[in-house]
């Protein structure tokens, strides 16, 4: 019989184990809460980081986006400033215009005829239209484009430009269509169009002195009546002159150095 002794297997393992938990468990104990606050701490500060990075560069794109918008809106603001400059010297020149026909009216001779047709001849002539150039402005408001501007008194000032001057000049220009359409109305009543016709060559424009052109009529009552038509055209061109278009250039102007301001920034 061998009295040799098996050794106890089981007994070993259970031993091993018991150390490393009695390890670990003095592990845990050994942690502050400073360890665990750190352990928090670290990665709470990696995803605020990275949140502030992120919101960092979405207003970097933003603000370089308002810039190009800006930018954008300062180049339809100088070609506004052109089309507005080009149909105020034309309203200008039509009055000049009209006083002298107003004078030629006012004390009328026959012989007079074809300078009254030269200068009255000048109305039925639009000239330049202005067109407003709101590309920019238009795909602000469709896109949403207006929140990026985040000086809130150019945004202001840029819609008090787009719905006050521009509708101010378009309804100026209506008044002046309304007036003009008044004394063509009536350049039938005071020419005789067929001394006319034998001159006319597809356009209205100015004709020698020894062009026989006769008045239809002599008639005072006629006369002053289309004189009267002249002079309201002559009202409203004359507003147009110092208030509409001259509101509208400095307005746009001072929108434009505002922007121009900004986009420095």
């Amino acid at each position: 019989m061998d009295d040799s002794i098996e050794p106890v297997v089981g007994a070993e393992i259970t031993s091993t184990q018991a150390e490393e938990t009695k390890d670990k468990t003095e592990s845990r104990a050994r942690k502050s809460w400073q360890d665990y606050l750190f352990e928090f701490t670290v990665p709470f500060l990696a995803v605020t980081a990275a949140f502030i990075l992120n919101s960092e560069r979405e207003s970097y794109l933003e603000h370089q986006l308002e810039k190009q918008y800006l930018s954008s809106m300062v180049e339809d603001l100088k070609l506004d400033t052109a089309s507005m400059n080009n149909r105020k010297k034309f309203i200008q020149l039509s009055l000049r215009k009209l006083d002298t026909l107003i004078l030629y009216l006012a004390h009328h001779k026959p012989e007079t005829a074809y300078k009254i047709y030269n200068t009255s001849s000048g109305f039925l002539y639009a000239g330049p239209i202005f067109r407003a150039n709101d590309r920019t402005l238009q795909q602000l408001k469709n896109t949403g484009g207006l929140r990026l501007i985040r000086d809130r008194n150019i945004s202001n000032q840029i819609i008090t430009y787009d719905r006050k001057i521009i509708e101010n000049i378009i309804f100026q220009e209506e008044a002046i269509d309304r007036a003009r359409a008044d004394c063509k109305e009536l350049f039938g009543e005071i020419f005789k169009m067929n001394s006319l016709i034998s001159l006319y060559e597809g356009d209205f424009h100015p004709l020698p002195p020894e062009s026989k052109i006769e008045l239809i009529t002599q008639d005072p009552l006629v006369i002053n009546r289309f004189l009267s038509r002249i002079f309201a055209l002559r009202l409203v061109y004359s507003n147009a002159d110092k208030n509409t278009y001259k509101v509208g250039i400095d307005d746009a102007k001072q929108v434009m150095e505002s922007l121009l301001q900004e986009i420095k920034q």
